[in-house]
């Protein structure tokens, strides 16, 4: 996972830029984020880029959120991981009887 830390510098022309960019994101129409987000996804390095399409989400009790949370601390993981793991082994478990 890339941190702060792996990022170049960016140059003052570069953080102008973002500052703008930022900025036209805070008072376009729905219609214009939009299409500011397409051409930005169009722009990026093609293994950089995600469209959320293989996102996976579901809702739970806030119970649940807090053991998950202990249980990954305490595996050194992230929730997300324990979550990827467990569904890893639970789906051929469960349909290759």
């Amino acid at each position: 996972m890339k941190t702060d830390d792996d990022l170049p510098e960016l140059s003052e022309l570069a953080k102008h830029e973002i500052d703008r960019i930022k900025e036209g994101f805070v008072f376009a129409t729905e219609h214009q984020r939009h299409d500011l987000h397409r051409a930005l996804l169009i722009a990026m390095n093609p293994e950089h880029r995600t469209d959320n399409s293989t996102l996976v989400s579901f809702r739970t009790s806030t119970t649940d959120k807090a053991l998950l949370k202990r249980f990954a601390d305490d595996a050194n993981t992230s929730v997300s991981t324990l979550c990827r793991n467990t569904i890893h082994i639970a789906i051929p478990h469960f349909y290759n009887k």
